[in-house]
């Protein structure tokens, strides 16, 4: 949308860092933890970043669950028997965490597009909030331009 609504003057490229936190109740072990935050990238990248020379993006992510225990009485709990299968039969349940993840990433850059201000810092440099109705007109003049 960018080429649509600043003129390539005004255009910065690709600077810029994004720093995701990502919170989950599912009782992931710091592994797993990882693996989720790796799908923010995904997220971003359907906004249209890419991680470009310079850009800093960065997650993390964190389970709130209680610890589980790797041995009970009756025999010892693996990694997967923690989540595979207990959201969807045949499919690992950690598809269905990372696919959260990666939509919730996107929705949260989103929003922060469409909500951000307009700014103005240090030796009078400003960066300009998007402008929301140019930005809905050119998102709907190129959805019907799609077959």
């Amino acid at each position: 949308m960018g080429r649509h609504l600043v003129p390539p003057s005004r255009r910065f490229g690709g600077r810029g860092s994004c720093i995701v936190v990502i919170a989950t109740s599912a009782p992931l072990d710091s592994r797993q933890c990882e693996r989720l935050a790796q799908r923010a990238c995904l997220g971003l990248a359907r906004t249209g970043s890419i991680g470009a020379d310079g850009s800093g993006e960065f997650a993390i992510a964190f389970s709130t669950a209680c610890k589980v225990p790797r041995e009970t009485p009756t025999g010892v709990l693996t990694h997967g028997s923690l989540v595979s299968g207990s959201l969807t039969p045949g499919d690992s349940g950690l598809d269905l965490v990372f696919l959260a993840a990666i939509e919730a990433t996107e929705e949260a850059a989103l929003n922060a597009l469409f909500t951000a201000t307009t700014v103005a810092g240090r030796s009078g440099h400003t960066l300009l909030a998007l402008p929301l109705e140019p930005t809905l007109s050119a998102v709907r003049r190129e959805y019907r331009s799609v077959p």
